[in-house]
This record gives structure tokens, C-alpha cells and sequence, in this order.
């Protein structure tokens, strides 16, 4: 998880996440940091935030498709 940057009390704690979850402001402050750090943020020790949405059943609906 080293490799991925974001902000450090967010790699550190999880209270960050809490109080920024807590402001009501998580998506505008989500975006910044993507605008700062780039497609891959890390938000807490073990969390990672995506910029763009993962359909996690996509392959097996292609596969699917495909037979």
C-alpha cells in the first residue's frame, strides 16, 4: 500500500476518514484528492479510493454474454 499516495494522516488513521465522512463534504474532498494525487488515492491504512466506479460483476456478465 506504500506505492499509493494520499494525504499522511489519512495513511495513518482512521479518524480522518471519520471526520471527513462526518463534515458531509467526503465527495468534494474525494475529488480533490484525486485531482492532487491522481486515479488512486490511498485514504487509510488499508483503503484505497478509485476515481472511476468498478462494476465488480462486469467480467462475469461479459463472459456470460459471450456463451
Amino acid at each position: 500500500m506504500y506505492e499509493y499516495p494520499g494525504p499522511l494522516l489519512a495513511r495513518v488513521s482512521k479518524f480522518w476518514a471519520m471526520w471527513i465522512a462526518f463534515t458531509g463534504r467526503q465527495h468534494i474532498v474525494y475529488k480533490g484528492l484525486h485531482e492532487r494525487y491522481g486515479p488512486f488515492v490511498r485514504t487509510g491504512e488499508y483503503c484505497l479510493n478509485f476515481e472511476t466506479v468498478v462494476d465488480s460483476d462486469l467480467e462475469s456478465r461479459t463472459e456470460r454474454a459471450i456463451d
